[in-house]
Parts: C-alpha cells; sequence; structure tokens
C-alpha cells in the first residue's frame, strides 16, 4: 500500500471513530452516578456511613442517597454536578435523603445535629433544595 493512501486510511478510520463518539455520547442516558455528590475537601475526623459501614472521607469520594456524614473534630466539602456545595461543619451529623438528577427535581439532606454551610446553585426552576432539621419541643 502506498503512503498516501495509508495517510488516507487512517484519517478515514479516525473520522468514523470521531463521528460515533459524537453520536453515542448524545445518545447516553443519566446514570446513578450522576445523583451524587464528591467531596471535594476533608479534614480532621469526618466519616462516611455507607451500608453501616463507616469510612474515612477523603478527597474524591463519591458520596450517594442514604449515604451519612458524620464529623466529630473535622470537616467535608461536598459538591453537586451542578455546582452547589455543602460544608459539613464540626459535630454534625447529616443524612444524604435525595439528590437532584434522573426522576428527581429534589436535593433533601437530613441533619440530625450540627451545622452546615451551602452555597446552591439551581439548574432549573423546578429543583428544590431542602434541609431538613429535628424538631425540638
Amino acid at each position: 500500500m502506498k503512503k498516501g493512501n495509508t495517510s488516507f486510511l487512517t484519517a478515514l478510520v479516525l473520522s468514523a471513530m470521531v463521528a460515533f463518539s459524537r453520536t453515542s455520547c448524545g445518545e447516553q442516558k443519566p446514570t446513578e452516578a450522576q445523583r451524587s455528590m464528591i467531596s471535594v475537601f476533608a479534614s480532621g475526623d469526618a466519616m462516611i456511613v455507607r451500608d453501616g459501614k463507616e469510612v474515612p472521607a477523603k478527597v474524591g469520594m463519591v458520596v450517594n442517597e442514604r449515604d451519612v456524614l458524620k464529623t466529630t473534630n473535622g470537616t467535608v466539602d461536598l459538591q453537586t454536578k451542578n455546582g452547589s456545595a455543602v460544608r459539613i461543619r464540626n459535630y454534625t451529623t447529616v443524612t444524604i435523603s435525595k439528590l437532584y438528577g434522573e426522576g428527581s427535581a429534589d436535593t433533601r439532606l437530613s441533619m440530625e445535629h450540627g451545622g452546615l454551610l451551602a452555597s446552591v446553585k439551581r439548574k432549573s426552576g423546578k429543583e428544590n433544595y431542602t434541609v431538613c432539621l429535628p424538631f425540638v419541643n
């Protein structure tokens, strides 16, 4: 095969691969992983409880619905895919009750005790962001 034909064939194959990747990327359905938060900062004594097992919180960890974050002398910063951020402060227990994404217009955090800071960026007017607190008499 001549050098010119090899270059043409390589270019043709690359073009086909790019065209395929563009169409397949556009047709992907959202996954459960898109309904998650990611830990962007963790310090001190902070744990993530998943399925009854405690794991030390670390930067880059994925936090899902039903996970519980517990801090004593530490903090954890979480970020959603659309840019909302939450700082779980010292001596706090928070359950990620619901996350915005496929099939859910709500993000709901249930705080048992402690404190948190939130910077909320709603993707649409239909998105709800709620922090539930325990009822105190």
